[in-house]
């Protein structure tokens, strides 16, 4: 198995419009980007073009609790709760629903992530130390031993599946690619050098491209590029926030959590998009702002959604489930819908889909060219 560094390239850029991020290649450097939150100032309208929801069928049988996982393809929403399996068409027509709660073959104790990848639901079993294959039906396909106590997971290519270990430790490395069809780690990338404990909503890979996955790490305001086996930095955000990462340095783990309690800070990144000419990023304040970044060209903008005070776009009030296909996906309860429509005077989801014992809904907002 092979341990690999980060590629650190020192390029210094003073300034948003002397970074460039078009290429994504490594010689490029990082982009350093310094974010003023106080000038979140830009429309709904910058960043999308249009938007709609799908509302998933509530029944006996497939009505769940909060969305714990979730995963999309173009034929299929895959909602992950309580250790369930619920299978949605786009529509959000309920399909079917699977469990195999155990500690037998093809079992799994509790789902800690989970994945479509190609015709099957790849899950991951972090107590087990395993990851699970099933077909739509549910149909246990194959199980994979894995060496560690992983606890997320992402993949750009199928035959090789990317871990996070997720903090906990005070040594190793934090991602690791583990290729199927020898059921072993190949590489291990990214040093690991700082224990911290996870925030609530933490999730390392923040999106992918076509020949890559986009990374980071907690109070790491870094994006790390993850290719084949080399993992290095493309942007890097300093946040005018009165507290910094550098503060957090060498900490204990759980000194590290108290010393953020409270503070206006951001522990961690959000999702991430490639565009042809910059990108898109989320990211949380820890006082529930939810903010979206975007770099295209020489042009920057930045909107916090959080306070939802967008008629036009009434729906944009809630952190991103996913970046997928060129939509911000997020959730919203039966009671934020209703708030919302009262809020703005607005009828936007029928009673006939929609009511206080329904499952929440699922808001695709388009994200412009």
């Amino acid at each position: 198995m092979k341990i690999l560094k980060s590629v650190w390239i020192a390029v210094a850029l003073l300034s948003l419009a002397s970074c460039s991020t078009s290429s994504g290649d490594r010689n490029e450097g990082v982009c350093n980007i310094a974010v003023d939150l106080n000038a979140a100032n830009a429309k709904p309208s910058d960043f999308f073009d249009g938007w709609h929801y799908t509302a998933l069928e509530t029944n006996d049988d497939s009505f769940f609790g909060d969305i714990e996982q979730f995963a999309i393809n173009d034929s299929t929403i895959i909602i992950g709760s309580g250790g369930t399996v619920f299978l949605f068409d786009r529509d959000g027509k309920f399909r079917r629903k699977f469990t195999h709660k155990g500690q037998g073959p093809g079992e799994y104790i509790m789902i800690e992530d989970l994945k479509i990848i190609g015709d099957r639901i790849a899950i991951l079993c972090r107590a087990s130390k395993r990851l699970l294959f099933y077909d739509f039906a549910g149909k246990h396909i194959k199980t994979c031993p894995l060496p560690d106590f992983y606890a997320d997971f992402d993949y750009y290519r199928v035959s090789d599946i990317y871990f996070a270990v997720n903090g906990g430790r005070k040594d190793g490395c934090e991602f690791y690619e583990y290729n199927i069809e020898k059921e072993d780690t190949v590489a291990s990338l990214l040093t690991y050098d700082e224990e911290y404990v996870n925030h609530r909503g933490f999730k390392p890979f923040l999106g992918k491209g076509k020949d890559c996955l986009y990374a980071s790490t907690m109070y790491d305001h870094t994006v790390y590029k993850i290719a084949g086996d080399t993992v290095y930095p493309i942007v890097s955000y300093d946040f005018n926030t009165a507290m910094k990462p550098s503060e957090l340095k060498g900490k204990p783990a759980m000194q590290k959590m108290e010393m953020v309690r409270g503070k206006e800070f951001i522990p961690f990144l959000g999702l991430f998009m490639k565009l042809d000419d910059g990108f898109i990023q989320s990211f949380t304040m820890s006082s529930n702002s939810y903010f979206i970044l975007k770099r295209q060209g020489d042009r920057d903008y930045l909107i916090d959604i959080a306070p939802g005070d967008y008629p036009e776009y009434p729906f944009l009030v809630s952190k991103p489930l996913l970046f997928q296909d060129g939509y911000y996906i997020s959730r919203l309860s039966p009671y934020s819908v209703r708030f919302i429509e009262d809020r703005h005077n607005l009828e936007l989801v029928p009673e006939s889909e929609l009511n206080e014992d329904s499952n929440p809904i699922i808001v695709f907002h388009h994200f412009k060219d």
